[in-house]
């Protein structure tokens, strides 16, 4: 869990004196939704597009009233892409990069204002700053890894748990937001489409409205598109090999 207590007071007037307890803090977190295979807390490695992340201010405002800014922008760069006003933010994150999640709230009371933010902050009133306790030392951080696609050249549909779906290769595609496969006869007579590239079973298993296809070569054209920009226009032809086996040698 990242913990963030910011205690910057910017004093708009007197603030009387009260105990730490007394003022309000921040403790935010950051939480993967989706895919549910990385869902959990945030780490620093590298994750591929899309990626659905909840962030979550968790404010104690010990009756004060708080006021929340969101920021997200490109890592080095100070211009943000979003800016969202409210306690918590779930965005999903489709482009390739670094990105930064900053976290900024003011608690006002009776006139008075405490500003959360982070260490590096500036204000130019610095006159009326005063440090209360350690202050957020980073932002949160994703990144976004750049896309590949690829698909087999063959499959084998004959239910013996091993290749029996043809969909892009797991191991080595990443980072797809958007696509589109179907596969064609020989004839040029579409017999199924998808466009769920991460899931196996949303693949081809080598039927037509049911009925099992023959072996032979078929035609698989895919259209996608990376979270780096990349386009693939992917045309190629299939292998059906139901007589192939893995527990045969």
């Amino acid at each position: 869990m990242k913990k963030l207590l910011i205690l910057p007071c910017l004093l708009l007037g007197f603030i009387p004196a009260q105990a730490d307890d007394d003022y309000p803090t921040a403790t935010p977190t950051a939480t993967i939704t989706a895919p549910e295979d990385h869902a959990g807390e945030l780490g620093g490695e590298e994750y591929e597009a899309p990626l659905s992340v909840r962030f979550e201010s968790n404010v104690d405002t010990k009756g004060w009233t708080a006021l929340y800014e969101w920021r997200i922008c490109p890592q080095n760069e100070t211009e943000p892409i979003l800016v969202r006003n409210d306690a918590d933010l779930e965005y999903t994150f489709l482009k390739r990069g670094t990105w930064e999640i900053d976290l900024y709230v003011t608690f006002v009371l009776n006139g008075d204002t405490i500003v959360y933010d982070r260490e590096d902050a500036k204000d130019s009133d610095t006159e009326h700053i005063v440090r209360m306790g350690p202050l957020m030392d980073n932002p949160f951080s994703v990144s976004i890894s750049d896309s590949n696609l690829e698909f087999p050249n063959a499959f084998s549909p004959n239910g013996d748990g091993t290749n029996d779906y043809l969909n892009a290769k797991a191991a080595n595609s990443k980072s797809i937001v958007e696509f589109e496969a179907a596969v064609f006869t020989r004839s040029g007579r579409k017999i199924y489409s998808w466009t769920d590239w991460k899931t196996k079973e949303a693949g081809w298993d080598g039927t037509d409205h049911g009925r099992k296809c023959p072996d032979g070569a078929y035609y698989l054209v895919v259209k996608a598109r990376g979270a780096d920009g990349r386009k693939y226009n992917i045309r190629k032809t299939i292998s059906v090999l139901t007589g192939y086996r893995e527990d045969v040698e």
